[in-house]
Formats: C-alpha cells, sequence, structure tokens
C-alpha cells in the first residue's frame, strides 16, 4: 500500500526544481528567478557537500533587498545566498526565495564558499514555525538532489551566532533525515 504525502504545492514545486535543475523557462513558485551574473562571472561551485544556515540579523527582508544590499553597498557581482526564506516581514512567511544561481559559488562563508550552498532565513534569532518548515524541505530538497547524508558534517551553523539560538541545527538535520526516509525507497515485503 502506497503512503500518500501530502505537500504544499510550493514545497513539492521546490524539489522539482531542485532534483530537475534549472529550466530556460521562468517558474513561478514563489521564487525569484532574477539571473545571477548581474555585473561580473561569478565562479561555478564544481562540488556540494555543506549547506550553511544563516540568519539576517534583521527584522524583515527578502533576497531583492538583501541582494541590493550586497551589490550595492558590498560590491559583490549578486546576493551572497542562494536561498533566502521569509519571515512575513518583506515576503510570505516560510516563504523559499532563490538568490544567487544554484551551480554557482555563494559568498556567505569565507573559505567555505567554493563547496556550499548558503540559506538565509529573515529573522535575529526568533525564526517562524514556517520558516523551520521551509527550512527542513529545502534541505531536504538538496540533500537528495546532491546525494549529501545529513549531519553535523554536512548541515551547519555560520558560525556560533549565526542563525542563532532561536534555531536548533541538531533538531533541524533530524527532521529532514526524517523527511528523508519519505523519498528512499525501500524493498517491498
Amino acid at each position: 500500500m502506497k503512503t500518500r504525502i501530502d505537500l504544499p504545492l510550493t514545497i513539492l514545486g521546490i524539489l522539482i526544481y531542485l532534483l530537475l535543475g534549472p529550466s530556460n523557462k521562468k517558474i513561478q513558485m514563489g521564487m525569484s528567478m532574477v539571473p545571477a551574473n548581474k555585473q561580473g562571472e561569478i565562479k561555478d561551485r564544481r562540488e556540494t557537500s555543506l549547506i550553511i544556515v544563516h540568519h539576517s540579523a534583521t527584522e524583515n527582508g527578502n533576497v531583492e533587498i538583501f541582494r541590493r544590499f550586497h551589490t550595492e553597498t558590498n560590491g559583490w557581482d549578486d546576493i551572497g545566498y542562494h536561498f533566502v526564506i521569509t519571515n512575513g516581514n518583506g515576503g510570505p512567511d516560510g516563504e523559499i526565495q532563490k538568490g544567487r544561481d544554484l551551480q554557482k559559488q555563494g559568498a556567505h562563508a569565507k573559505e567555505k564558499n567554493y563547496n556550499s550552498i548558503g540559506i538565509c532565513l529573515v529573522g535575529n534569532e526568533k525564526f517562524t514555525g514556517k520558516q523551520k518548515e521551509s527550512l527542513i524541505w529545502l534541505i531536504t530538497g538538496l540533500c537528495l538532489k546532491y546525494g549529501l547524508e545529513p549531519s553535523e558534517k554536512t548541515i551547519q551553523p555560520h558560525h556560533e551566532k549565526c542563525p542563532g539560538q532561536g534555531l536548533d541545527i541538531p533538531e533541524i538535520i533530524k527532521e529532514v533525515k526524517t523527511r528523508l526516509r519519505l523519498f528512499v525507497s525501500r524493498p517491498q515485503p
């Protein structure tokens, strides 16, 4: 007997997007599909072995606000994060917004950008249930796409104060492992 999996359409769309990769068509799933290379060439990320979780240290924001800050203030070629998860102040609560091209190196974790994907939750140590749920599903999809085994080695906070006390990374890892079991085929008895 098959188990029915009820996922919000946005989460299911993101999982499909992550598994199938980018297409030439714009996909509307609550994600911004703004091209990554606005000012210059960004290096390709040749391997993916790490997912790094950040917080914005702001009460509001979204991918376009952070992109503008990173390009105009920091002088970077694009937003540093691959994904931003909004908190209802700058975008719908729990919305996953696509930032930097997933094929490109991020600019979010010094000396780890070459092999990592950066996810930023809008907020300052307090995150909504919808943000946490979106983070879990997004990381689940990324683990499937890149063949990552969820662990403290593959899913990490940026540093001890980022994303801060409001997000329990070991609990996130545990939930990702549980959700991955939904997608891993098991032999039928």
